[in-house]
């Protein structure tokens, strides 16, 4: 398993950080995980983000049955 981060950009120079930034894009997935048909991808936060991790995904056709996702909203309630 490989976890790759990404900061959004306004964060990214709050913080200091030095790797990716920005929205993850078909570009950024290619580059980063050059062998995506060959891998299963879990994607995990708000609905925006995994529905648009799905859609960078489905795009560049990889299967359903390759994708797994797991909605939070972020709030602390418990």
């Amino acid at each position: 398993m490989r976890t790759v981060f990404v900061v959004r950009g306004s964060d990214a120079l709050h913080l200091g950080w030095k790797g990716r930034t920005g929205r993850i894009d078909d570009n950024a997935i290619r580059e980063e995980v050059p062998d995506f048909h060959r891998r299963k991808f879990f994607l995990s936060g708000s609905h925006g983000m995994v529905d648009g991790m799905e859609s960078a995904l489905r795009g560049l056709s990889v299967r359903r049955s390759c994708i797994e996702k797991d909605y939070f909203d972020g709030s602390t309630d418990t």
